[in-house]
């Protein structure tokens, strides 16, 4: 525990720091800290609150000082970097270069900082004009970006950057002109490779052990070895966990006894009608070209959902606000007599996103929102499934010329998200077919309905779908749809 005269020294120190912070310094701060502290709260704190949380998440304390100076070092103010690193300073400077942290800075927002650091203002205006005429992101809220720093914010907020999918800042980059930021993220890309780590590290990699980070254990290395000594220098590790012989004769006596077998129970779908299926189908789009071959799978779905005696709401080509409405109020409907929920998306989109007609982004949760159980009762411990035919991104798969992308690009039990394509990804439509996801989704209820249940019959989906090929510009083209099951039944349509 501190003494009280050692909170006050560093405190102390903290307050030279504050002192020394310009707005704009601080703004490159906040967003590294953004590993910790989320968006909405960071927002509203001052240089004071900020650092003060840091101290409370022991991300910083009396005499761990690590993560501040890596944070100055990437800031440019390495005179106050140079008082707190002390004998570390030219460490972490170079660990830096190298994308690596021993503080807790996460090194996909090591890469972020430095782009936006070499962002001048007219280039985040060519890449925020970029997205505008894309309409991957609200015009509004690319408007209050004003540096480097408040775009991969937004970038970050609304998911269209991360760090296992570094395409789209390639892409912008690209827009750019900028071969030098290109090898940034490729030297950052080469260094995320050499220097994998576990996934498991110790909760005080940060704290503890002197400033030195401790080394977490590997996800391969047993849990006997857990509280076994680390090895005397020069000699091996031995885990005493593999191919190691019992010291006891007695050898444990492994059970004949047969597994019970665990039956799944279905969900009750006997109701007539069996609920709402309420279909959006946005087509001709304002900010975007139309999706043509769109109306083919509408008519499809509502045969089918029809079929599975399921009341039918169509809503044809409504803005962003228009289709959070309409989520809103079936959402509260009373759904008492019916045993499930169908919600069916055809639109352009991106990753986390789907796109009303006027270019604007609608999130998958605010969709799956007005059904969870604190706001719709009545659909409680009853199925509520989604399925929605719009692209998580612009990167094709690996499809004729006549095939277009729909690219403008969870949460709680009982639902289940079927996308038509995985995160980063376009989906394919036919003009004149319809879209891949879709033709196959209904063809397979048709068929399999009777004999199938739900999560079987996605799997015959994605099979589908794979199997599917197009070209666009002389490039083979593939597509697998990506469900996401919370179920925690089985779904029998008929």
């Amino acid at each position: 525990m501190e003494s009280d005269a050692e909170r006050v020294t560093f405190e102390d120190d903290l307050f030279k720091v504050m002192k020394e912070m310009t707005k704009f310094e601080t703004e490159q701060f906040k967003f590294l800290c953004l590993k910790y502290i989320p968006f909405k709260t960071i927002d509203q704190m001052n240089i004071t609150d900020l650092l003060q949380s840091l101290e409370e998440k022991k991300v910083i304390s009396a005499d761990k000082y690590n993560f501040l100076t890596e944070c100055l070092i990437l800031i440019g103010r390495m005179d106050i970097a140079h008082q707190l690193g002390g004998d570390t300073f030219d460490v972490l400077t170079s660990n830096l270069q190298k994308y690596k942290s021993s503080a807790g800075l996460d090194s996909f927002f090591i890469l972020l900082h430095t782009l936006a650091a070499k962002m001048e203002k007219k280039e985040v205006q060519q890449i925020i004009e970029h997205f505008i005429k894309k309409a991957y992101i609200p015009r509004e809220k690319l408007k209050t970006c004003h540096n480097g720093f408040q775009l991969m914010s937004l970038l970050l907020k609304v998911r269209h950057i991360h760090a296992n999918n570094l395409k789209t800042l390639f892409d912008l980059v690209q827009v750019l002109n900028r071969k030098d930021l290109e090898e940034k993220i490729k030297l950052y890309q080469d260094s995320k490779e050499e220097n994998k780590e576990p996934d498991f590290e110790c909760d005080n990699k940060i704290t503890g052990n002197g400033g030195k980070p401790f080394k977490g254990r590997s996800l391969g290395m047993s849990l006997t070895n857990a509280g076994q000594p680390p090895p005397e220098p020069g000699k091996p590790f031995i885990d005493r966990s593999v191919n190691t012989p019992l010291t006891d004769t007695k050898q444990p006596k492994i059970s004949s006894q047969p597994k019970p077998e665990i039956k799944l129970e279905k969900y009750k779908m006997t109701a007539i009608p069996r609920g709402i299926c309420l279909i959006f189908n946005n087509v001709h789009f304002m900010t975007d070209k139309d999706r043509t071959g769109s109306d083919v799978d509408k008519d499809e779905l509502v045969k089918v959902f029809t079929n599975f005696h399921f009341k039918i709401i169509e809503c044809t080509d409504l803005t962003k606000t228009e289709m959070q409405n309409k989520l809103d109020e079936v959402g509260s409907m009373d759904h008492g007599e019916y045993d499930c929920f169908v919600c069916c998306i055809l639109s352009h989109g991106h990753e986390g996103y789907v796109v009303g007609v006027d270019g604007i982004s609608l999130a998958y949760r605010r969709i799956q929102s007005p059904f969870t159980p604190s706001k719709c009762k009545s659909l409680t411990g009853k199925p509520k499934l989604f399925f929605i035919q719009a692209c998580q991104g612009s990167t094709p798969q690996s499809g004729e010329e006549d095939i277009e992308f729909d690219s403008t690009v969870p949460t709680e039990a009982d639902f289940l998200m079927a996308h038509a394509t995985v995160a980063g990804y376009v989906s394919i439509r036919d003009p004149k077919k319809g879209s891949w996801f879709i033709q196959n989704l209904c063809s397979v209820f048709n068929e399999h309905s009777k004999n199938y249940d739900l999560t079987d019959m996605l799997l015959m989906v994605n099979d589908c779908v794979c199997k599917e090929e197009g070209y666009k510009n002389q490039q083979l083209i593939k597509q697998i749809p990506a469900p996401i099951n919370m179920l925690r039944k089985k779904v029998f349509f008929l």
